[in-house]
């Protein structure tokens, strides 16, 4: 598989056009609704390869969707995907039972699909950053390679376990860097995090005014409090917070929380949380979302075994099942989509600033008063 080989034979012309179109597409009611937060997001695209790979997933999936996907059969190409996997989406937080974790932490743009489409996001992802600290190819294939492995050996070992949503990695299952991070997080306090954002007013917390808050009518306010309320009613009884829990403290509008997510509508809620002292209160994101091992938990937990029934069977055994005795055709498959397309990106990222420099993304331009 070339994938940069069937681009070369587009021409670099057609593809300008294609980037052009693709992200128009995705993007032309909120570009229409706020081109000056679209100005921004290109301009953010604009800084180097990743960047544009950040925030171009759309053009991603219009080109993997037309690559035949020799890992796809009736219930692999119908799996649980995160659906915007690169390097930068992984972090650490406390999970509902106060562990501190290290996993995927935007689901934003999750629908169902291949399950080979987040590796290949995530594997080309690897590729852009290497490219970017000038590893070797050699080294660049060695860590995709090391990430595959770990991702089909962990999805082995939920077939030999009863609940796939007690594995993650944490304190006492994390090694190396991964460890050191999970310890060097212990050492923040909620409060420091909180007062970043946040202060007192009179005798309770609310959000600072700073560049980015944006202060919402009552109207406004009303909607997001009623698709907070909602959200609520998806919560498990056994993981919700009891009593005065909750509670909505502040509302503010905010810009954009990544490169991906600039121009849409995005919120922070502020809300008591499992007691009335202040270094308790929760601060939560909404924002609208776009139509290895720790890839492999997501993959798998959210399957028949879930509160879910959109996938009816268990995704390891699926994906085992395809895989079975390849693994090694299974890793080069995905080094090479890494090497072919992290090469695409780069020429992609070129060609999407001489777009947006010569104003070709309608009713969003380089400058702000073309």
């Amino acid at each position: 598989m070339d994938f940069g080989k069937a681009l070369r034979i587009e021409g670099a012309t057609a593809r300008r056009h294609r980037i052009v179109d693709t992200l128009t597409e995705a993007f032309a009611d909120l570009m229409a609704a706020d081109p000056v937060a679209f100005r921004t997001k290109f301009r953010k695209m604009a800084a180097d390869p990743f960047a544009f790979y950040r925030g171009s997933a759309c053009l991603f999936y219009a080109d993997v969707a037309e690559l035949d996907d020799p890992w796809a059969d009736e219930r692999t190409r119908r799996v649980w995907i995160q659906g915007d996997l690169h390097a930068e989406n992984f972090g650490t937080y406390l999970n509902a039972q106060g562990v501190l974790v290290f996993d995927v932490n935007d689901f934003d743009e999750a629908y169902l699909g291949h399950f080979t489409w987040d590796l290949q996001r995530f594997a080309a992802s690897m590729a852009l950053l290497g490219w970017r600290k000038a590893l070797p190819d050699a080294d660049i294939d060695g860590l995709v390679e090391t990430y595959l492995r770990a991702y089909l050996d962990q999805v082995r070992q939920f077939l030999d376990v009863d609940d796939d949503s007690d594995f993650s990695l944490r304190l006492g299952t994390a090694h190396g860097a991964l460890e050191q991070l999970l310890q060097a997080t212990r050492l923040r306090t909620r409060v420091e995090l909180l007062d970043k954002i946040t202060e007192t007013e009179g005798y309770d917390r609310v959000f600072r005014n700073a560049a980015g808050v944006r202060r919402l009518d009552d109207d406004e306010r009303a909607q997001v409090c009623t698709a907070f309320e909602r959200y609520l009613e998806t919560i498990p009884g056994s993981k919700r917070f009891r009593g005065i829990a909750y509670e909505v403290k502040d509302v503010i509008g905010r810009s954009g929380f990544g490169i991906g997510s600039a121009g849409l509508p995005a919120y922070s809620v502020l809300i008591e949380g499992y007691n009335q002292a202040l270094d308790n209160d929760i601060v939560l994101s909404i924002k609208q979302g776009n139509v290895g091992r720790a890839t492999a938990k997501i993959h798998c937990v959210s399957d028949s075994d879930s509160d879910q029934s959109l996938v009816p069977f268990q995704t390891e055994e699926a994906i085992a099942a395809v895989v079975e005795n390849r693994d090694n055709d299974f890793v080069e498959w995905l080094i090479q989509f890494a090497r072919d397309y992290a090469a695409v990106v780069r020429d992609d990222h070129r060609l999407f600033v001489e777009a947006f420099r010569n104003d070709e993304f309608s009713g969003v331009h380089s400058t702000a008063n073309p």
